[in-house]
């Protein structure tokens, strides 16, 4: 049974009662909050793209070595190679590149927020290609949330302010979500086919390439030697725990727990990021940034908590199985 079925199966049949396996997950969180102010950290040393580069560089190999070390392989249909490379180059190549770029252009609160729409594109997308339906709470969601980044983009307060200062890392933080969701929606039919660990591990491999062709402008304005142990250890703790270790917690409680309830605590990331930037990058957090973030998360929440699937997805996904 692949892990997508086994996520179906356990969303049918009711998850387990809280436990261990949910304290873990808002360990995630934590550390998927946490990240963004230690990558922000990290860029006073070492250049976005290039930083980029480095953590998917150890995060492919690390997560290429879990996949044989438990017994898996790596092998690929040749059928499925065009689309795996498409999908490794949108999700984690031009995703990757909106979030630092942008990251890097903004405050850690705007990325985190926008960043964390991409719920509302992923239905809006699987609405538009005909294997989602929205429901008119679901849209009650996507207006909501348009209405808490209109909110939040024109604020123009101290801290929180999405101005012409930091417009540009907002609009490429706003492009990682439409990618991310590109990739969540069109990665359906190959995750019938190969486990999430594998998938992941596969696109991760495909996309560091991709990322050091895009990091070649910067290398120049390395400074290699002017990199301290901070610096390394924000690379260090991006791809040991929040793309390694995190990811393995993250798919094992899909499998165990539901895809529907372990993606509910993702609302939770953003105000783990707000947090952090306040109390280490001293952030302010202010009536327009709790306002804007509120609204948005509650689109989100009802986003999330009522998508459901067109009655013919079932014909498809037989279909995609089948070849």
């Amino acid at each position: 049974m692949s892990a997508t079925s086994q996520t179906e199966s356990v969303e049918a049949t009711g998850a387990p009662p809280f436990g261990l396996l949910d304290v873990a997950v808002l360990g995630v969180i934590l550390i998927w909050g946490g990240n963004f102010t230690i990558v922000k950290y990290a860029f006073d040393e070492i250049q976005p793209l290039i930083f980029n580069a480095l953590r998917f560089t150890l995060a492919a190999a690390l997560m290429c070595a879990i996949v044989r070390l438990g017994g898996g392989d790596l092998r690929v249909a040749r059928r499925d190679w065009p689309g795996l490379i498409v999908l490794a180059l949108i999700g984690n190549g031009l995703h990757q590149i909106g979030f630092v770029k942008g990251l890097a252009l903004t405050r850690v609160g705007n990325s985190s927020l926008l960043i964390a729409t991409n719920p509302i594109f992923i239905a809006l997308l699987g609405a538009a290609i005909g294997i989602e339906r929205i429901t008119r709470r679901m849209w009650l969601g996507i207006a909501l949330s348009f209405v808490g980044m209109a909110v939040v983009i024109a604020h123009t307060g101290q801290g929180f302010s999405l101005g012409s200062e930091t417009l540009s890392g907002d609009l490429l933080s706003l492009s990682a979500a439409v990618t991310w969701a590109i990739y969540a929606v069109f990665s359906r039919p190959l995750l019938l086919r190969y486990e999430p660990l594998k998938f992941t591990a596969l696109t991760m491999a495909i996309s560091t390439p991709f990322l050091w062709l895009a990091a070649i402008p910067e290398l120049g304005a390395q400074a290699w030697e002017a990199i301290s142990w901070r610096g390394w250890g924000g690379v260090a703790f991006s791809f040991v725990f929040s793309l390694g270790i995190g990811y393995l917690i993250y798919y094992r409680a899909m499998q165990r727990i539901g895809n529907a309830r372990t993606s509910n605590y993702n609302n939770l990331m953003p105000v783990v990021a707000f947090v952090v930037a306040a109390l280490t990058l001293r952030e302010p957090i202010v009536a327009g940034q709790v306002l804007g973030a509120a609204i948005v998360l509650i689109g989100i929440y009802l986003t999330r908590s009522t998508r459901t699937r067109r009655p013919a997805a079932g014909t498809l996904s037989r279909r995609e199985r089948a070849g």
